[in-house]
């Protein structure tokens, strides 16, 4: 929506706005993380470390991929979600911003639910009963994944009948 305000005259700045504001966004989202976990965290290493994830190497060499770098601003809030999950409370949060996360890019997406498959397990490490977590777990990502199969089922087909098909019906002989 914001590129609507952009034109030839203002191109340059709008850019450098947007690459702001991503980073910005970026280090927000871990602030909320951080802030809101049990363990209370003095608010100086939170500015740091929140800094530090907005400023990481991978937002630094892919700042251009506006994209990708909207799916890392989720990650931290997808990470507070499983926690509350863990935590017994309502998996809304998780569900939503990870269904959203897909929607906005799935092939960073689909990182982002392998890392939080092996954060889950990390976590379930000193949990003793385990099985309703790994229920809660397993249907409130099949749950984000189906909402997130409203754009991966289309970008499929959309795919499989893209290049590989022109390939085969070319005959490069000569």
């Amino acid at each position: 929506l914001f590129s609507l305000f952009a034109n030839p005259m203002n191109y340059p700045f709008f850019i450098a706005w947007m690459t702001l504001l991503r980073f910005f966004l970026l280090g927000i989202s871990m602030c909320f993380y951080l802030s809101n976990k049990k363990e209370k965290i003095k608010p100086l290493y939170i500015v740091m470390f929140s800094t530090a994830y907005a400023l990481m190497g991978y937002t630094s060499a892919h700042y251009y991929n506006y994209i990708w770098i909207d799916s890392i601003i989720m990650l931290p809030l997808i990470i507070h979600g499983l926690e509350k999950l863990i935590d017994g409370k309502k998996p809304t949060f998780y569900i939503f911003t990870l269904a959203f996360t897909i929607l906005i890019n799935y092939y960073i997406g689909y990182m982002i639910c392998i890392f939080m498959v092996i954060y889950f397990i990390y976590k379930l490490i000193n949990i003793k009963d385990r099985m309703p977590i790994i229920k809660r777990f397993i249907l409130s990502s099949l749950l984000a994944g189906l909402m997130g199969a409203v754009v991966i089922i289309p970008s499929y087909f959309a795919l499989k009948t893209g290049k590989a098909v022109l390939f085969e019906t070319v005959d490069y002989s000569g």
